[in-house]
């Protein structure tokens, strides 16, 4: 069993992710939403070990779109969840009115905000940034203020919209940032002007010009993508070039015409006119004003928008954008992790996950650091999943799998180990919780130690039978159902530290247990074991009645064999031999099986002095004699010579009772020659079974 010392030392390994708050504090994530995203992972796991196995089995390097496909799949589908966790909790009207989930509905939006902008800069090998940054801004950020300028604009178009005072061109400009020109085409059309030559014209302008979008849906290259943002340029330029001075179309047409370099430093470009944060202020620089930037001059642009932007306050989660922006990974998981409150544990671990597999996380480890990034939040959200139910600490041991490094292990061997002991009080969830052992390739270490926890329970309450069942389970059955999982003998035995077959430790084990039953409660350790069919035969041994009767319920497939305890073997024959004689069956058919048994020292002497005095005492004078010559001999000696045995006060019978017993033995071994050479009974003393005792 995992001891707590173990735990606090891994916890202590992991420190506080949760910025010094107490981590008492921190929930368990939500449990819907842990499925989900687990099963995201948990797929693209399979996947990416699919791809490692043929790459080490081909010795061909991998393919590098498919994996940047299947990587931005996967970073797709964690989207995706996580949208439909926010959108279910705007479905569902609470989080407008109750303040813990109008809490837990923005963490999403951040989460999501983030999560995306991550795909945006840092996966993929795509330089085309642009269009996608536009598609964040307005998912994230104008979703109300779209509705609102279109509705502006929508009504001002009504209006005499070629007065200088005229309130249609500002949300129509705003919506031309955002990239809308579908919208901004049909309230142009639709407008009170439409027909001005000046508006005819910029309508034409947009008809033949396609969106940043349609360019990026579209699959075009960045060769493509810079060549037609010049094209539009160019044509925008010359259109407000035309343009009488004073047109308030104009306004419109700077925004598709760009601005140079030396507008945008000396803060004339549109982006520095219309933005109204330093976010918009650089998403809107980028598509407008320098829509051909590569993805590794963006921090240029970043450090520009921020120092004409020094007079505008900033929080901690301006300060996450800036850092995802700059791919500063170290930089953005430390502000992530401070912030458990708006980014919790289930957000960040997939978010570093996905980072991993795009090559933005280093492997390596240092003295200050000894678990890999990737593996200390793996740990440290299965730490948060270990708060919930159970069913949360089953998804713990599924994150921790995906770990690698020594301490990963560890922990989750310590997950493993609790997550089981919660299930031994029941058949059916030992049985599963035994499965996820096995799944993990921990049965040999941890399965038979849940299997005796299970035994020891069973023993408190009383039920022998299952006592017995799950105690050969765990020394045969385990290493059994692991070779049927398809591990080899080897495999499924090395942990056990066996080799082949049970060996004595586990055998004294079951011989220990099955002697505390039979001195707690022989008379009901003897009905548990009893079989339901008395016509089963004496002579197999273990019988596959006896096999089936022995294996626990719900588990899968039977067990091969028994444990090698002489012990388990002497009481369940016994039983069989003491419901024959219940019975009133024969003599003949059971006593010789018992008398072999005591010689062969399969007993103990307390056990073996009960078994004479109480089950062939009372035959012995039967006609016809329930010993043939032979064991009616061997059970003689056994009489004669036992006060000389180390465990005399065991055997030892007062001077009356061995005379009697004598006497009896005497009058069986007659009728046995005068009857002749007839053996109904006998022991099947399995042949990989050598010497007495246990």
């Amino acid at each position: 069993p995992v001891r707590a010392r173990e735990v606090e030392a891994l916890t202590g390994l992991l420190g506080s992710r949760h910025g010094g708050s107490d981590k008492r504090d921190v929930k368990a994530p939500p449990l819907e939403l842990s499925k989900r995203l687990l099963a995201r992972f948990s797929s693209f796991q399979v996947k990416a070990k699919a791809i490692q196995e043929q790459v080490e089995a081909t010795q061909v390097p991998v393919d590098t779109a498919h994996a940047e496909e299947m990587l931005l799949g996967y970073a797709k589908g964690l989207s995706s969840e996580f949208r439909s966790a926010r959108d279910q909790l705007r479905r569902s009207g609470r989080w407008d009115m109750n303040p813990a989930a109008r809490a837990d509905h923005d963490s999403l939006c951040f989460c999501l905000a983030v999560l995306e902008l991550v795909q945006v800069i840092g996966i993929g090998s795509s330089a085309l940034t642009a269009p996608r940054l536009l598609q964040w801004y307005s998912s994230h950020y104008l979703e109300e203020d779209l509705v609102e300028w279109w509705q502006q604009a929508k009504e001002a178009s009504q209006e005499d919209v070629l007065d200088k005072d005229s309130s249609f061109w500002e949300p129509l400009c705003r919506l031309a940032l955002a990239d809308y020109r579908t919208e901004v085409l049909d309230l142009l059309q639709q407008c009170t002007a439409s027909r001005d030559d000046q508006v005819a014209a910029v309508c034409n302008f947009l008809r033949r010009m396609p969106s940043q979008r349609q360019m990026d849906e579209g699959g075009a290259s960045t060769v493509e993508f810079c060549q037609c943002a010049r094209e539009i340029q160019s044509e925008a330029e010359r259109l407000l070039t035309e343009a009488p001075k004073d047109h308030p179309v104009k306004q419109l047409l700077r925004v598709y015409a760009g601005s140079s370099q030396t507008s945008f430093e000396a803060n004339e470009d549109i982006a520095a006119k219309m933005s109204r944060t330093w976010v918009e202020d650089f998403v809107f620089a980028q598509a407008w004003v320098f829509p051909d930037l590569r993805r590794t001059e963006l921090g240029d642009l970043l450090r520009s928008v921020a120092r004409r932007r020094t007079s505008e306050s900033i929080d901690d989660v301006d300060r996450v954008l800036f850092a995802a922006l700059m791919l500063d990974v170290p930089e953005l998981l430390q502000l992530l992790s401070s912030m458990p409150d708006r980014f919790p544990g289930f957000f960040v671990v997939h978010l570093v996950d996905m980072l991993y597999f795009a090559g933005r996380i280093a492997f390596e480890t240092s003295t200050s650091q000894p678990v890999p990034p990737r593996d200390w939040h793996l740990m440290a959200y299965a730490e948060e999943l270990c708060r919930g139910p159970r069913e949360l600490w089953r998804y713990a041991l599924d994150y921790l799998r995906a770990a690698g490094s020594p301490g990963a292990v560890r922990f989750l061997t310590i997950v493993a180990d609790r997550y089981c002991a919660a299930a031994t009080s029941d058949d059916a969830a030992l049985v599963e919780a035994l499965a996820v052992l096995a799944d993990l390739g921990l049965s040999g270490s941890l399965g038979r130690q849940q299997c005796w926890r299970r035994v020891h329970q069973l023993r408190a309450s009383g039920d022998h039978l299952g006592c017995v069942r799950w105690a050969c389970w765990a020394e045969v059955g385990i290493a059994a159902s692991d070779v049927n999982a398809g591990k080899t003998r080897q495999e499924a035995l090395e942990p056990m530290g066996v080799e082949g077959k049970t060996g004595p430790g586990s055998a004294s084990k079951i011989s220990e247990l099955l002697d505390a039953l039979a001195d707690e409660d022989l008379p009901g350790l003897l009905a548990a074991l009893a079989p339901p069919d008395l016509e089963e035969s004496l002579d197999h041994f273990p019988s596959n009645g006896l096999l089936l009767r022995l294996t626990p319920p719900m588990v899968r497939g039977l067990l091969p064999s028994l444990p090698a305890s002489g012990r388990l073997c002497f009481f369940t024959q016994y039983a069989r031999c003491h419901a024959l004689r219940k019975a009133q069956k024969p003599a003949p058919l059971w006593a010789p099986v018992l008398v072999n048994m005591l010689v062969q020292g399969m007993a103990s002497p307390s056990i073996a002095r009960f078994v004479i005095a109480e089950e062939l005492v009372p035959v012995l004078e039967e006609d016809p004699p329930p010993l043939d010559t032979e064991d009616a001999l061997l059970l003689m000696r056994l009489v004669q010579t036992s006060g000389g045995l180390q465990e005399k006060e065991f055997y030892a019978l007062g001077g009356e009772e061995v005379e009697e017993l004598t006497r009896l033995l005497g009058t069986c071994l007659s009728r046995s020659i005068l009857r002749g050479p007839t053996r109904l009974g006998a022991v099947a003393e399995p042949a990989s079974w050598g010497g007495r005792g246990a």
